[in-house]
């Protein structure tokens, strides 16, 4: 398991997004630092992940961003 500081585009807004491996299971969990909403930003980032894990097979080599 590890979570990495991540933030939004426009503000800059530090975020914590974990990921861990369950098994054959990938598990991501994000969610935000400060505040009351993030206005979807982690859940959208999470989809964007999934994409790009999609496309590239098992995600290995993948250039996530």
């Amino acid at each position: 398991m590890i979570t990495y500081i991540t933030r939004s585009r426009v503000f800059g807004f530090p975020d914590y997004t974990t990921v861990r491996q369950a098994g054959p299971q990938l598990e991501l969990y994000g969610r935000l630092r400060f505040g009351g909403s993030d206005l979807g930003a982690n859940a959208a980032r999470l989809d964007h992940w999934l994409e790009v894990f999609a496309e590239q097979g098992t995600g290995q080599g993948a250039d996530v961003k």
